[in-house]
């Protein structure tokens, strides 16, 4: 697919069109010298107020660039362009429900800034809301297709798989300074894509209008509730597996050795963020023939797997994520401890708000 990139609007004055060029470029700290000189110069300059938000956020100076946004926001109550940066400050910093406060009225604004749409589509896109998330990533990339940030996250968002991979390949070839990890799981990313070729994940095999699903409690040794897990059955075998229930994540994620006995296919390796330890792991990605919950069963199930156990005790031995059961209405009857899923193809998506 040809991705038709439109030209960037032009910024109020030469110097602040080199500083917007260097955060392009990943020389976040020329930026922020630039855009700083800029709002010397003019201080009623809210692209320049917005660039210096974005700056310390490319820096990874996420307290400063909050308590500044926030600052901003009040001075330039109209300007989308602080809108956009002060929406983006509020997600960095995990205020997902206020971020998408924020960012919800460039939705009706017609020359948004791409990077705020992109942080839209982000947070609409966590919700499950992903038809959302697919229409802001292409607004995003109608004034944005140069911009690394908006490439590299329209990739997660945008339907088309054609343009997703484009999108990558073109934040690899671009290599922003001080993206490497974004460059990793890019890369990684485009192995998978390239291993997965023209197969589909996650085939549903069997999907009855109604399943009803046993949860149970699990505690840890200080008496914490953990959350529920759930027993899938897995592979060409239908073996078992008890598996966390957690909406933060995407999909479905196995202690390594229990994949390999349930027909693991592996098919890339990647680097995995977060989640304790040096917040870099390394996550081998492939499929499973068969994945059953219940009575719900899918074909050539996408997974990660790790070496590391999950839980010491063996409460469980991977992780679920409700993305995995697209096209189920999901409900917790946590007093029957049961999860009931019902077929839905509504838009509807009423309910209490989750965050993957």
């Amino acid at each position: 697919m040809t991705l038709l990139v439109a030209a960037l609007a032009p910024l109020p004055c030469p110097a602040a069109d080199a500083a917007w060029q260097a955060l392009l470029e990943g020389d976040a700290e020329r930026a922020l010298e630039l855009y700083r000189d800029r709002i010397g110069e003019a201080p009623g300059d809210d692209r320049a107020a917005a660039g210096e938000i974005e700056a310390l956020l490319a820096l990874e100076r996420f307290d400063a660039a909050l308590e500044r946004s926030t600052t901003r926001y009040e001075e330039f109550a109209s300007s989308p362009h602080v809108l956009a940066a002060h929406g983006s400050a509020l997600l960095r910093a995990g205020r997902l429900i206020e971020a998408d406060a924020v960012l919800a009225a460039l939705e009706e604004t017609e020359e948004a800034p791409p990077r705020g749409l992109i942080a839209l589509a982000r947070l609409r896109g966590a919700r499950g809301r992903h038809q959302e998330a697919a229409e802001l990533a292409e607004r995003a990339l109608l004034d944005g297709a140069d911009d690394p940030v908006v490439q590299f996250w329209a990739a997660e968002s945008v339907a088309d798989r054609d343009l997703s991979i484009e999108l990558l390949e073109r934040f690899v070839a671009a290599e922003p300074k001080g993206a490497d990890d974004r460059l990793e799981a890019a890369r990684g990313t485009l192995r998978l894509q390239d291993a997965l070729g023209d197969r589909q994940v996650w085939v549903p095999l069997a999907a009855p209008e109604r399943v009803v699903v046993p949860l149970r409690l699990v505690w840890d040794d200080q008496g914490r509730k953990l959350g529920y897990v759930v027993e899938a059955r897995i592979g060409p075998k239908d073996k078992p597996v008890k598996l966390m229930l957690d909406t933060g994540s995407t999909g479905l994620f196995l202690v390594e050795r229990m994949a390999r006995k349930r027909g693991f296919e592996f098919l890339s390796e990647e680097t995995a963020f977060g989640g304790g330890g040096d917040k870099r792991h390394r996550n081998r990605r492939g499929l499973f023939s068969s994945f059953r919950l219940g009575e719900v069963r899918f074909g050539e199930a996408l997974a990660g797997t790790t070496r590391s156990e999950l839980e010491p005790y063996g409460r469980f031995h991977g992780l679920l994520g409700i993305q995995a059961l697209s096209g189920y209405r999901a409900v917790l009857d946590l007093k029957a401890q049961q999860l009931i899923l019902t077929r839905t193809t509504s838009d509807d998506v009423s309910g209490e708000p989750f965050w993957m």
